[in-house]
């Protein structure tokens, strides 16, 4: 039984190893491994043992972000989040309360990707509540305050417009740098929390304090070397609030930027899918509103609309760049259709 337990870890460990390098696909397979191996002839009573049942939670939870990342929000991911919460559901141990919290976030992600936005919320409020009190208990540890200020950014962007998502936002913001600060792990930290405060500023109808956010981000990100994904939540949220104050010249020239930083992104999975549809949805709003675009932008941007946004399911979110994303549904792509040139519906 300890063989197929080692057996289990290894595959778990190659699954995180092929998401770290994009190969999602393979990831997903490694945790079907990582889960059904470790189960395969368990006897019930060996999973009373909290080691036991803190790997398996991490596992079920692995498979359940691979899945959403790969897949879209859908029965695998949420079965799998569900599950991992539940193999921690009465162990007491540290590790096993932190998987706890860990895989209730996840599963709180998963459902609101899916527009599930009651029990999102209030799986992510307990994810956030779990590792407060952990962090309260151990307030040198710096991976559950980090941990309870990233699902606090993704419960804030759940909150959609309210205060207490503007206050979430702000207090994730105030977290420690911590030892990582200067370095690229600590800078996407703070990028990921600048970006959901300049969506939860947008959200609240805060577009001055939203657009000096989200500018100023920007403009610090230049010096570092963060990923494409984070470059295009800012500017996608940036050319929301240009939209929204009607400066469609501002927003065109912002959603320019975003599709460029959308092509440093592998479209393969459904999470990069979603976040080049968002990006033509972006250009192709700006480019029907904005007076000054000539023919050949608005026919450009209703063809990488097409391309982009046609058949994919707007019900199958998931996680992008900073946010938590799911594509425009077919009524906002059709009035925009509608708007730009070439288009026969």
């Amino acid at each position: 039984m300890e063989a197929q337990r080692y057996l289990s870890i290894a595959y778990l460990e190659l699954g995180i190893i092929q998401s770290a390098e994009g190969q999602n696909a393979e990831a997903v397979q490694f945790h079907r491994l990582a889960v059904s191996t470790f189960l395969e002839h368990m006897p019930p009573e060996w999973l009373a043992d909290p080691a036991r049942q803190e790997h398996l939670a991490h596992a079920e939870r692995e498979l359940a972000v691979t899945s959403l990342m790969t897949e879209g929000s859908g029965p695998e991911a949420e079965g799998a989040a569900r599950r991992g919460v539940e193999a921690v559901a009465h162990c007491a141990e540290p590790a096993c309360r932190m998987r706890h919290a860990q895989s209730l976030g996840t599963l709180g992600e998963i459902e609101f990707a899916s527009g599930e936005t009651k029990e999102g919320t209030a799986d992510l409020r307990r994810g956030v509540a779990e590792f407060e009190a952990l962090s309260a208990e151990d307030p040198a540890n710096a991976v559950f305050s980090n941990a309870a200020a990233q699902l606090g950014d993704y419960l804030a962007l759940a909150l959609h417009g309210s205060p207490e998502a503007v206050a979430l936002a702000r207090k994730s913001l105030r977290v420690a740098a911590g030892a990582d600060g200067a370095l690229t792990r600590g800078r996407e930290r703070l990028a990921v929390h600048r970006i959901v405060l300049g969506a939860a500023l947008a959200a609240a109808g805060q577009y001055a304090g939203a657009e000096g956010e989200l500018v100023s981000l920007l403009n610090q990100m230049h010096g570092w070397s963060l990923n494409a994904d984070l470059s295009w939540s800012a500017l996608h949220e940036l050319a929301l609030v240009y939209e929204a104050e009607g400066d469609f010249a501002q927003e065109f020239a912002v959603a320019q930027q975003a599709w460029e930083a959308s092509r440093g992104v592998d479209p393969n999975a459904t999470w990069g899918r979603i976040l080049h549809c968002l990006a033509a949805r972006d250009l192709a709003s700006a480019a029907a509103h904005w007076p000054a675009a000539i023919p050949a932008e608005r026919v450009q941007a209703r063809q990488l609309l097409d391309e982009w946004c046609a058949g994919i399911d707007p019900r199958r979110g998931s996680l992008a760049g900073a946010l938590i994303a799911a594509p425009p549904g077919a009524a906002e792509v059709a009035a925009l259709h509608k708007l730009l040139p070439g288009s026969s519906r």
